[in-house]
């Protein structure tokens, strides 16, 4: 029987994993993004904030085929206001400061605030149905099919990615995966250990547990100096977590929701997703902003563990 000892060292080497993953990822998704003709922005908005959101749809696809679907939108919920307190927080303070040129900014902003209020919406009666899933996947696909659309007019000819290249990106989506695959499963052995309940598990250790790719995946764009990468990530992730996480596994079976995601969860994940647009929307985020933003967090955790 492992020991709690045992579950910590787990823990640990899968976050070594994903902090080295993460920096060969952003490597190869800028390249093969370039080559698609792709600006900083939309790389980040897709292939990176696609790919790093992909625990988040692992883990909710596994609660929902467990029966125990209640841990998809405390995931959902939970990893979306990590996204944009914790780890945007977090962003700012190893930046000092961000400022944002992308002229499509607004579009997506848009969207973000779109999914986290249809998500309000749809969940407030207490369950997500197949239908509700069906059309959160339908307006996902129209927020990729409108990044590919805004940006056609900008593809130009570049040189091919090498199979290196090619290789590398594969290799550390799996790493990512793996790593934060063997995180969720090793904080939730750690806190079954020491009696935590699951409802409290599912939106902050494995809410954070799907995070980390967001976090190291970020803090790598922001220390190589590639700001819009970390936004764009932070971004395209809550949207394709509200749209897709949610979207997805609700097709396969009906979702619960726990009332405390509904009584509390959900209206700080509305309230934080409308002040991080409108600071967003100034295009320049500074440190003091970072600290309100990690503040949050903290007391959204302080709150779901001692009330």
């Amino acid at each position: 029987m492992p020991t709690l000892f045992f579950w910590i060292v787990v823990f640990i080497a899968s976050l070594l994993a994903l902090v080295k993953a993460s920096n060969l990822f952003i490597e190869s998704a800028e390249r093969i993004g370039a080559w698609l003709g792709f600006s900083s922005f939309v790389i980040g908005t897709t292939i990176v904030a696609i790919g790093t959101s992909l625990p988040e749809l692992a883990s909710s696809l596994a609660a929902v085929f467990a029966d125990s679907s209640e841990i998809v939108v405390g995931d959902v919920i939970g990893s979306n206001i990590a996204n944009i307190t914790l780890i945007l927080g977090l962003a700012m303070l190893a930046r000092r400061r961000i400022t944002i040129i992308h002229p499509f900014l607004g579009g997506d902003i848009f969207f973000l605030i779109i999914s986290a209020v249809l998500l309000g919406i749809t969940i407030i009666n207490g369950s997500f149905s197949r239908a509700e899933g069906l059309f959160f996947v339908i307006l996902l696909g129209l927020y990729l099919y409108y990044l590919k659309r805004r940006e056609s007019f900008k593809a130009e000819e570049k040189e091919s990615p090498k199979a290196r290249t090619i290789l590398a990106f594969t290799a550390s989506l799996i790493l990512i995966y793996l790593g934060a695959k063997y995180t969720i499963k090793s904080v939730i052995e750690i806190s079954s250990l020491t009696g935590i309940g699951v409802e409290v598990i599912a939106a902050s250790a494995i809410a954070l547990g799907t995070s980390l790719p967001e976090l190291t995946v970020s803090l790598a764009a922001v220390i190589r100096g590639k700001t819009e990468i970390s936004v764009g990530d932070l971004v395209g992730s809550n949207i394709f977590n509200t749209f897709g996480v949610m979207g997805i596994p609700a097709m396969f079976s009906n979702l619960i929701v726990p009332e405390s995601m509904l009584s509390f969860g959900l209206p700080l994940m509305l309230i934080v997703t409308f002040l991080v647009a409108l600071i967003l929307l100034r295009r320049e985020l500074h440190m003091l902003e970072g600290f309100l933003l990690i503040g949050i967090y903290i007391f959204f955790i302080g709150k779901l563990y001692f009330g």
